[in-house]
This record gives C-alpha cells, structure tokens and sequence, in this order.
C-alpha cells in the first residue's frame, strides 16, 4: 500500500532572528594643569568607520542566514567597460565557494561564468545541513553612461545537484500525512532529501564605478526545474513506517541584489547582498537571505 504525505508550515515566526548592533562613543583628555583646555580625541575618517560597519554586517549576516534546498549563489555583477576586458571574483560565505569569469567579447557584448561548491555540513537538532554544487554560463549585453556610470543585462543556463537533512525536530513546522485521515507529527521521522535542477536566468544591473571602488543594485528572476527531485521520510519511532516519494518541482524566483566594490584600480574587495523570493508556490526549503564577502579583479 503507497502512503503519501502533506506538509505545510505552521509557525513562520519560530524562524530564529540575530541582530547586530553597533555604538560609537567618543572619549575626551583634559589637561590637568588647565581644566579648561580640552584636547579632543582624533577621530578615525568617516569612511573607514563605515567600512568597518559594513564588513561586520556582512559577516554577522552570513553567519546567521541558513540554507536550503535550492541554494542561490551570487548574481554576478562585472560591470565590464570595453572589449576584451576581464572580470574575476572568488569568494563565498560560511558555507560554501564560489569563483566567477566575464569576458568582453565586443564593446557591448559580454560572456560569463559561475561555480558554486557548498561542501557537506554537518546539522543539529535544530538546523538542517545542506550540500550542493551549481555551474552556469551566460551572454548578455553592457554599456556605459558617462565616465563611471554602468547598465547590463544577462541571461544564463546553469545546472546543479542538492542534498540535504532535516531532522524531525526541526523549525520548519512540517506535517507528515502517512494515509488518509492521518496526520503523523515531525518528531517521528527523519527527512533526507536530494535533487537536480536545471536553472534559467535573467538578470540586470546598474552601478557606478570608479578607481577606488563601485557601488550598484540589480534584480535576478531564476526559474529553477527540479527535474529530479526524491524525499525520504524515515522513521525514528516505533510503530511508524518509512515514506518515499520521487517527483520534480519547478519554482520562480524573484533576486533583488545589492553590491559594493572598495579597493584600487584592479583589485578590489567586495560585498554583496541578495535576497531570495518565491515568485510562484515552491514546497522545498530554499536560501531566503544571502551574503558573500571576496575580492574581485579587473584586467
């Protein structure tokens, strides 16, 4: 006899939250011989201030986020000038490796290429462990306003393989139906799940860029084909009995992405932000919130 399942979520709030919170305070030295003199403390430039807030951000932002299923890499942001010029960045964040390539194969037209390797993790009770790799190429089309101003457009094909673990007692919220009428709660089953996809993109961005460093925003739509997708509910209760279930999935996603360069001429240390978003009903976890931290180069 087949036995299927339902699962839905029941508590969106249960998801952990962190916060970073930073204060700046300033310190004065009075002169004992003449209280009234005051000699204040140098202040560190403002520029420098702000950096250190953005990498602690960054950093307390990819410690904090989690993974899933579907594990969005980051959309690559060039922002190429002129023929045969050369675009590379490696970096990634707590969990994983990422390299990325573009070419300027005109003065408008521009290739590119992504890998993405998120090694095996290992969960908690509370904390599913994802791993996962994804590789993709694309073309698309660049230009320049001005001496600093940049716009692009880029659509890709890309292909990757998930596995995960969601323990029973997880924060999801999953219900897990053995039959018709019968609701069998998380805590009595152990879930692995695994899959691949294949991944269509279409993406554009607009900066500015200088020596020193760039600054810019863009939007990414992914359409994600989970063509072969399998679950395995297995048992961790006396009385219950393992559930299998093959299928495929396909989901839209909608990107937004902030991004920032700060450096000198040909190298330059980057940060990124990008948020990912169900455009349609997709069942499996997927990275809602993303981060990466790296340095990228320009020949």
């Amino acid at each position: 006899m087949n036995k299927v399942y339902t699962r839905r979520r029941t508590d969106a709030g249960n998801e952990p939250e962190s916060a970073v919170r930073c204060s700046n305070t300033e310190k004065s030295l009075h002169d004992q011989r003449n209280p009234s003199f005051v000699l204040a403390q140098p202040k560190l430039p403002l520029v420098s201030s702000h950096m250190k807030f953005l990498l602690v951000t960054i950093l307390a932002t990819t410690l904090a986020s989690c993974t899933g299923l579907y594990n969005s890499n980051r959309p690559t942001t060039p922002l190429l000038h002129h023929a045969n010029e050369i675009n590379g960045s490696i970096g990634g964040n707590g969990y994983g490796f990422e390299a990325q390539a573009a070419y300027a194969l005109t003065n408008h037209i521009g290739l590119i290429g992504a890998l993405n390797i998120m090694p095996a993790q290992t969960g908690t009770d509370f904390q599913p462990a994802f791993s996962g790799n994804l590789f993709e190429l694309g073309a698309g089309y660049f230009d320049s306003s001005g001496e600093i101003g940049h716009i692009e457009a880029y659509g890709t094909l890309g292909y990757g393989t998930s596995s995960g673990n969601i323990p029973g007692n997880d924060l999801f919220g999953f219900v897990v139906q053995a039959g018709p009428g019968y609701a069998q709660t998380p805590y009595g089953y152990n879930r692995f799940v695994d899959g691949k996809f294949f991944r269509q993109t279409l993406q554009g961005n607009m900066g500015i860029e200088g020596k020193m460093g760039a600054i810019g925003i863009g939007l990414r739509e992914s359409l994600v084909d989970m063509f072969q997708w399998h679950q395995l509910d297995q048992a961790t209760m006396a009385g219950n009995s393992d559930i299998e279930i093959r299928g495929s999935k396909v989901g839209v996603f909608a990107e937004p992405l902030f991004f920032a360069r700060v450096g000198y001429r040909w190298i330059k240390l980057y940060i990124e932000y990008w948020l990912t978003l169900p455009v349609t009903r997709y069942s499996d976890t997927w990275t809602s919130a993303n981060a990466s931290l790296g340095l990228s180069f320009d020949f």
